[in-house]
């Protein structure tokens, strides 16, 4: 079995070791214990940065900034994109980094009124930091889907 199948229109990935993080937007498993999985996480916000959401949400670029600080691998995110796109009705061949950096004003307007605020103190990070990690990753994305 390769490393996902589909049961019921949802996708199941095995569990992989050192894939989990502590991270903003938890799932919560048995235990108490508070994780993001590494792996699945990174392709939903980019679905989301990418064109799924009609309103630019800052909390998508931040998100990926930290998956990215916390080890998040672009190989093993492209095999995925297309399915998290497809689940939404969207398809990945249409991701536009261009589009993406049309509305970077909007993303930035949306970090200062939305999102600055709940950053923990001493753990801040600048627009600028987690719009340049969004728009690397975006950019291996943009080559790794042709």
């Amino acid at each position: 079995m390769g490393p996902s199948y589909r049961e019921s229109g949802t996708v199941r990935l095995p569990i992989l070791a050192g894939m989990l993080c502590c991270s903003t937007q938890p799932h919560y498993l048995p235990g108490g214990c508070s994780t993001t999985n590494l792996v699945t996480t990174p392709p939903e916000k980019i679905r989301a940065v990418g064109g799924q959401r009609r309103f630019a949400i800052s909390r998508d670029i931040y998100d990926i900034h930290i998956l990215m600080q916390k080890g998040a691998n672009t190989a093993t995110i492209l095999p995925l994109l297309k399915e998290k796109f497809a689940a939404r009705g969207l398809d990945v061949g249409q991701l536009s980094l261009t589009a993406i950096c049309a509305r970077r004003a909007e993303f930035e307007r949306d970090w200062k009124r939305n999102l600055l605020y709940l950053l923990p103190r001493g753990q801040e990070v600048s627009f600028l930091d987690a719009w340049k990690t969004t728009l690397a990753l975006l950019e291996r994305v943009e080559l790794g889907k042709g």
